[in-house]
């Protein structure tokens, strides 16, 4: 129990740090915004209470708004990315090969339960990110390719982080 505290920690302020002080430095176009520090949120065991789940997207959030300046954008979307966590997991996630303090793989998951899942939570988040800092449905459209788009390279990113974090933890 303490061993899983302490590497779920060591997660979420490896994401947090990885996400303010690098991946935010990336300038790569205002339609490619990528986003890696969500990972924490996705992949935490199946059967963590939902109530801490939404605690912590909404902590996440605004730990990465204090350090961008982004007045509660990243906290809103990354609440509500955790808010729809347990219907996205009824729907993509065999639950009956979890154990209490499982880790989502995409060993135990599958590939293409995986893939959709990141993809959904992914796009719910980017969506509700860029819709608010916008704050208009006049360009719709535009907000959702920057979605899509912005959703394609965090997903991109995303697996891989998730390939490093599922091969440091089966040593």
């Amino acid at each position: 129990m303490t061993l899983n505290l302490l590497k779920y920690s060591a997660y979420f302020v490896f994401l947090i740090l990885l996400e303010v002080f690098v991946i935010a430095k990336f300038n790569i176009h205002f339609y490619f915004n990528p986003h890696a520090y969500i990972l924490f949120i996705i992949m935490l065991p199946v059967f963590t209470n939902r109530h801490l789940i939404i605690f912590l997207g909404f902590l996440m959030g605004f730990i990465v708004d204090q350090f961008m300046g982004t007045g509660g954008l990243h906290a809103a979307a990354t609440l509500i990315m955790a808010y729809m966590r347990k219907i996205l997991l009824g729907a993509f996630a065999p639950r009956e090969e979890y154990g209490k303090d499982d880790f989502l793989t995409i060993k135990k998951f599958g590939l293409v339960n995986f893939l959709f899942y990141c993809g959904f939570m992914i796009v719910i988040h980017h969506f509700f990110l860029f819709l608010l800092e916008l704050f208009t449905f006049r360009n719709f459209l535009f907000t959702l390719l920057r979605t899509l788009l912005s959703g394609t390279l965090s997903l991109l990113m995303i697996m891989g982080l998730h390939l490093l974090f599922s091969r440091k933890s089966a040593k």
